[in-house]
């Protein structure tokens, strides 16, 4: 067996133990924001935040994801490539929060309904740009997988997030106002602290043609990350339109915790996405890229079925009753979010063959689906709607993404691996429905965990060589 598929996984498990160190620490703060902020509120904190997703892809303009296919060229990549698109992304956010911040009254009009809270437009301009340039900082380590400094500084920048909250939301009642200052004190905190330790990585040279080259592979993406914020946050503006800002809140909280199965996803992908080109300079890429697959399906699956079968207590346990409601979202959203793994997986031929425009078309049609299916939806089946929207909107994009995909880059997967998966989490959800008792769910988590450990054992056992880490 290759080294990568282990490599892949001992990557993401430490990418995955930091988003879950620092997903537990954002659940230690929903009793905070359930107790001390009303729904309305806590609507109002989650617009703010459909705003500076937006308007991050426009500091970016798809730099960082060129970032990691022009890092390991030997012409013009590594430490160069970095320092360019810190440049370029410095530039970009500074106009962007700039802007933000001086046209904040007709953005609070637009976004929240009301001038009066155009005060949390300019705060939230600040965020933006401390953010911007921290994540770009934060690229580096990803670049060169170290992920253990990457997760160091994230679950760092995280306690101080949760001590400033408790400073200034609990005790000085600041309210939305305190939750975001947090996340600017923290963010910027850590900002400073990388830019003294990266400092020798660091160079104002500019290159003119390598910034064009970033450019040109970056922009085409930028209508793809567009759409993907599009697809995770805008329906809380369209429950904000039918529903009011009450119901953003219950909603923003039940979507919360469905995405503890992004937590999986999103260190696979912090693996994966630099890991690509890599991979494919391998013998027998096609097939590691094949096994990869099984792996997600099977690893992931396993928390995806976690969630289904115990999110009843784990949302007693961590939500305050204003907010069960929520509840109805939080599978459909955990599904969401295991297909969108797959589509991850799906798109390596995408990007291996520089076909970013691809990726921007799939993404665009994904967005119309799911603002399409938002405004149907909503007024219909209420936030449980907009919950399925989102999960027809990521099904599309991984359909698509494997038909595109596999006419530039054909892989064969092991269809009959993936089938018994499937079903057998299938199976194990239908029964759970026949058998809703606490100790029946146990017994049939636990034999799906037997399952998986057999069946992925030749990867959990296999020595890692250290010489290629």
């Amino acid at each position: 067996m290759s080294y990568w598929p282990r490599r892949l996984l001992k990557q993401s498990i430490i990418y995955g133990l930091g988003d879950v160190a620092g997903k537990l620490l954002k659940f230690l703060l929903i009793p905070i924001y359930t107790t001390y902020l009303l729904p309305a509120e806590y609507g109002l904190l989650n617009l703010c935040l459909l705003f500076s997703g937006l308007a991050t892809v426009f500091c970016f303009w798809g730099v960082n994801s060129a970032f990691f296919r022009y890092y390991t060229s030997q012409e013009e990549g590594g430490l160069k490539s970095f320092s360019n698109v810190l440049l370029l992304v410095a530039l970009f956010s500074l106009i962007v929060s700039s802007l933000s911040y001086l046209f904040s009254h007709p953005l609070s009009r637009l976004l929240l309904d009301a001038a009066s809270e155009a005060y949390l437009i300019r705060i939230t301009a600040i965020l933006i740009l401390v953010n911007s340039l921290l994540t770009t900082l934060l690229l580096l380590y990803r670049a060169e997988g170290k992920p253990i400094f990457y997760v160091k500084a994230t679950v760092s920048k995280l306690f101080v997030d949760l001590l400033f909250n408790l400073y200034l939301v609990v005790k000085l009642r600041m309210g939305v106002k305190g939750v975001i200052y947090s996340d600017i004190i923290s963010s910027f905190l850590l900002l400073i602290y990388l830019f003294i330790k990266l400092s020798p990585y660091l160079s104002l040279h500019l290159s003119f043609g390598l910034c064009k080259k970033l450019l040109w592979y970056g922009i085409p993406l930028v209508p793809a990350v567009l759409s993907g914020v599009v697809i995770m946050l805008s329906d809380r503006y369209f429950i904000e339109l039918y529903q009011g800002t009450k119901a953003v809140g219950i909603y923003s909280l039940g979507y919360r915790v469905g995405m503890v199965v992004s937590l999986a996803v999103t260190a696979f992908n912090f693996a994966w996405s630099p890991a690509i080109f890599r991979i494919v300079e391998e013998k027998g890429a096609k097939k590691i890229f094949s096994d990869v697959l099984n792996h997600y399906v099977a690893l992931v699956g396993l928390i995806f079925l976690g969630l289904l079968l115990f999110r009843g207590e784990v949302f007693s346990l961590f939500v305050n009753a204003t907010y069960h409601q929520g509840l109805n979202v939080v599978l459909i959203i955990a599904l969401s979010y295991f297909i969108y793994g797959l589509y991850l997986n799906f798109e390596v031929g995408l990007y291996l063959k520089d076909k970013t425009s691809y990726v921007a078309l799939i993404s665009s049609l994904a967005a119309g689906i799911n603002i399409g299916l938002n405004i149907l939806l909503i007024p219909r089946m209420g936030m449980k709607g907009a919950a399925w929207a989102t999960l027809f909107s990521y099904l599309s994009m991984t359909v698509w993404g494997f038909l595109l995909s596999q006419g530039l880059y054909r892989l064969r997967y092991n269809l009959e691996r993936l089938l018994v998966n499937l079903l057998l989490l299938t199976g194990v959800s239908l029964l759970s429905s026949l058998l809703p008792q606490l100790i029946y769910r146990i017994f049939l988590f636990s034999l799906y965990l037997i399952w998986v450990l057999r069946a992925e054992g030749p990867l959990l056992k296999e020595g890692y060589p250290s010489d290629r880490t």
